[in-house]
Formats: structure tokens, C-alpha cells, sequence
């Protein structure tokens, strides 16, 4: 094989049909990847000459540059199939958390439409509770009304209460001294006393109040 001198554009079909054969493409797609890469290099020799004739400078195309095309196609192809692979995968994982997602949301919504019966049933119990108590707290409101104003009554009854005993209380003090003065005369009594009481025709006024 020349490395430097000019291949023919059989040769070159050749050459990158060969390399082609080792990745997975389709026969047309191959052909037409073939027909741009030596299109590519007999473009690229023919401008060459066109600079060597107007700037007297030589630039070689080599068929080792051809390869070089070649592989780097090769290797770019590899590397977007790659991105492509990571990117298909990363999709496919995603729809399947999608899919599970979507699965979990509708079990989700069917309990939530079997637990519908059992909530609107614990609603109306739940209104007819607080029906009952608010019921219950206005009749409990309603017998502490009437236990405050009996409580108020007892208070008052008691203050008079406190104040007839006292009255009494100041009364008795003051009858004490007569109550004692008239348990000392009686001790003083004896039975002629008595007898002369008795045999008294008309007892002097002082008498009878004591009998």
C-alpha cells in the first residue's frame, strides 16, 4: 500500500467500504457515507492543486489523512451512540417511574373514591355529634345559670342566716344575767317557801308570772 501517493477513487471506495464493515449501518447509509468521504478527499486533492498553482505552495493530501477521516468518523459515530444510549436510557427510566407513578396515583384515587362513602358517613355523623353537643353545652350553660342564681340565693340566705345569729347571739348574752340571777333564786327556794306560795289565796303578780 503507497501512504503518500494519490489513490484512485476506486480505491478509496474500497478502503472505507472495508472499514465500514466493522459498525452496524444500514448497506445504503454505508454507500452514501462511502460517497461523501471520497468525495471529500478528491475534493480536497483537487483544491491542493489549485493552491500549488496559485500560491506556488505544495499541501499533501495523503490517503494516511483518508484514514484518519475514516476513524474519526468511526470513533464519532461510537461516541454519539453512546450519548444516544445514555439518553434512550435515561428516557426509558423515566417512563417507567412515569408509568409507576401513574399506577400508584390511580390506586391512590380509587381509595380514595372507596374511602368517599365511609368520609361523607363520618361527615354527617361528625354534624350530628356537634348537633348534640352544642345542645348539650347549651343546656349544661342553661343549669349552671340556674345553679349560679341558686348559689347567689344560698349566699344571701346564709348572710341573713349570720345575721339572726348574731342578733341571737347578742340576745342571749343579754339574757344570761336573768336566766343566772333567777337559777340562783330558785336555789335559794325551800319547801316552806313553796308551801306558803301555794296556800296564798291571791299570789302577788310577780308570783303568778313565775308559775
Amino acid at each position: 500500500i503507497d501512504w503518500f501517493m494519490e489513490w484512485p477513487p476506486e480505491a478509496l471506495n474500497a478502503v472505507a467500504q472495508q472499514f465500514l464493515k466493522t459498525i452496524e449501518l444500514p448497506e445504503e447509509i454505508i454507500g452514501g457515507v462511502v460517497k461523501i468521504m471520497v468525495s471529500a478527499q478528491t475534493t480536497a486533492s483537487d483544491l491542493t492543486e489549485k493552491f500549488l498553482a496559485d500560491l506556488k505552495r505544495h499541501f499533501y493530501v495523503t490517503p494516511t489523512s483518508y484514514l484518519e477521516l475514516i476513524n474519526s468518523f468511526i470513533a464519532m459515530l461510537k461516541q454519539q451512540r453512546q450519548l444516544v444510549k445514555s439518553a434512550r436510557w435515561r428516557y426509558d427510566v423515566g417512563l417507567e417511574k412515569i408509568a409507576d407513578a401513574a399506577s400508584q396515583v390511580a390506586l391512590l384515587q380509587k381509595d380514595l373514591e372507596d374511602l368517599q362513602p365511609v368520609l361523607e358517613t363520618a361527615a354527617k355523623e361528625t354534624s350530628a355529634m356537634m348537633v348534640t353537643v352544642e345542645a348539650e353545652q347549651q343546656k349544661a350553660e342553661e343549669k349552671q345559670a340556674l345553679v349560679d342564681d341558686e348559689a347567689t340565693k344560698a349566699q344571701a340566705l346564709a348572710a341573713n342566716a349570720e345575721i339572726i345569729a348574731s342578733e341571737c347571739e347578742k340576745d342571749l348574752a343579754a339574757a344570761m344575767p336573768a336566766l343566772e340571777a333567777a337559777i340562783d333564786a330558785l336555789s335559794k327556794l325551800s319547801k316552806g317557801d313553796i308551801t306558803e306560795v301555794k296556800n296564798l289565796k291571791t299570789p302577788p303578780a310577780g308570783v303568778i308570772l313565775v308559775a
